[in-house]
């Protein structure tokens, strides 16, 4: 039975396990009793999750355990709202270092340990050097199955544009490895691939841009909101709003970088290796890029092409010339099956990795972290953090006698790209990062609750 602590909180923290091969016991150490907060990072493009720890230490455990970098802690958590849903949360960390120790007074210390998720620790001990042949998706399956236990949950728009390979992976780890090969991926129209590993399961998920795009909020009828709700009968009645505690916007639509990154205009050379020949392509965001965005009626995208200096569109200037080499028939036996990984027939199919690239820096370029209770958010039947799309609200500045309006610059479908869980002895909080390509092209807000 859960407490009323606990029901507040949305979770109940049910066991924290330090053990090593070291220990006598086989059992391990329960410590929950001692940990006053936990920290839990995922993000998009990471294969594998970190954390943090902070422990009270009254009983010497801190030299009578002799921390050596590599003893594991396992978490088990559950959620304490739903009775329906009974399964808990266990993830396993090892430490990977630990940040401090610090005596708060004469009989007690604190120690925060920096951990990370099992799979990339056990992946950091492991080298792969072999061939392999296939699609993408299945040697990625083949090397997260045999080397670390772990199945790849694909989520995606269509099939990647990259098909048949040989490939000999050059003395990774298996989770770079993956990294390695996710980052040559696009859809058949360019569009980035992801793989991330998340709190709530144990399997690794590969998913594109457009699957995520394409995809409705998980809250289109509770949105987050910021702004003061409460005082407009017109938006409260009928509607519940998610408020949003607080927020940070910065560094954001920052174009003269991506200028200087060759993801704006550019001239892309690939010098094949076999016939000594370039293949060039001229790169336009808007008419290569962001054509090929599924974007929602009620949106727009937000690269706009109609921005000049000295009378010329910026998309048009080739701000950059960038020259990669790459590599062509190297597994070439007559039947034409197998590329190798950086292999393309002609500079279209290269552009597509330049699409890729310039959509995965365009999505970037208007995030936005928002801070709100974690409550709802745990559970072991699936994840609702990252990869997922929110509905996030901000009420737009006007004079007390207007009508309530969005701000449709901050408003918008996000993309949740990285989550960290903060839970802490009277409260859980979740600190979002959320992207977006996309704005609303309207600010009735009623519209945006339908």
């Amino acid at each position: 039975m859960s407490s009323n602590t606990e029901a507040v909180k949305g979770f109940a923290l049910e066991s924290v396990i330090i053990n090593s091969s070291r220990f006598l016991d086989r059992g391990g150490l329960e410590i929950m009793g001692s940990v006053t907060d936990i920290e839990i990072f995922e993000n998009l493009e990471n294969n594998y999750l970190t954390g943090k720890i902070a422990i009270t230490d009254s009983f010497r455990m801190f030299d009578r355990l002799d921390f050596q970098g590599a003893e594991t802690v396992t978490i088990l958590l559950g959620q304490s709202e739903n009775p329906n849903l009974p399964k808990s949360i266990t993830k396993d960390f090892i430490v990977q270092k630990i940040i401090s120790a610090k005596k708060i007074n004469e009989t007690s210390d604190v120690i925060f340990l920096n951990l990370v998720e099992m799979s990339e620790y056990q992946s950091n001990l492991i080298n792969v050097n072999r061939a392999y042949k296939g699609s993408p998706i299945s040697i990625m399956s083949a090397i997260a199955e045999e080397y670390l236990g772990r199945s790849i949950s694909e989520f995606t728009s269509a099939g990647t544009f990259q098909d048949k390979m040989k490939m000999i992976i050059p003395n990774l780890s298996p989770l770079r490895a993956l990294n390695w090969i996710k980052s040559r991926l696009t859809t058949i129209d360019g569009l980035p691939t992801y793989m991330f590993s998340t709190f709530q399961s144990d399997k690794l998920f590969y998913t594109d841009l457009n699957a995520m795009l394409s995809q409705p909020p998980i809250n289109p009828k509770m949105p987050f909101l910021h702004g003061a709700a409460q005082d407009f009968t017109e938006i409260s009645n009928g509607s519940k709003m998610i408020p949003i505690k607080s927020y940070a916007l910065e560094n954001n639509d920052d174009m003269y970088s991506r200028i200087r990154e060759g993801v704006v205009g550019a001239k892309y050379s690939f010098y094949d290796s076999l016939t000594g020949r370039y293949k060039t392509h001229s790169f336009n965001v808007h008419t290569d890029a962001i054509a090929q965005l599924q974007v929602k009626d009620y949106e727009r995208p937000t690269f706009a092409s109609d921005f000049q200096i000295d009378g010329r569109p910026l998309q048009t200037y080739e701000s950059e010339h960038i020259s990669q080499f790459s590599t062509s028939g190297a597994y070439e036996d007559g039947s034409n099956r197998f590329k190798s990984i950086d292999q393309e027939n002609d500079a279209s199919d290269y552009n597509k990795r330049i699409i890729g690239r310039a959509l995965k820096s365009f999505t970037t370029k208007t995030p936005i972290t928002i801070v709100v209770d974690g409550r709802g958010f745990i559970s072991g039947e699936y994840h609702r953090t990252i990869g997922n799309t929110i509905r996030v609200l901000f009420l737009a500045n006007r004079p007390s006698n207007e009508e309530v309006k969005v701000d449709t610059k901050k408003s918008g479908d996000y993309i949740i790209y990285a989550a960290k869980h903060t839970l802490a002895a009277e409260k859980y909080m979740l600190s979002l990062q959320c992207v977006k390509i996309s704005s609303y092209n309207e600010d009735g807000i009623m519209g945006m609750l339908s």
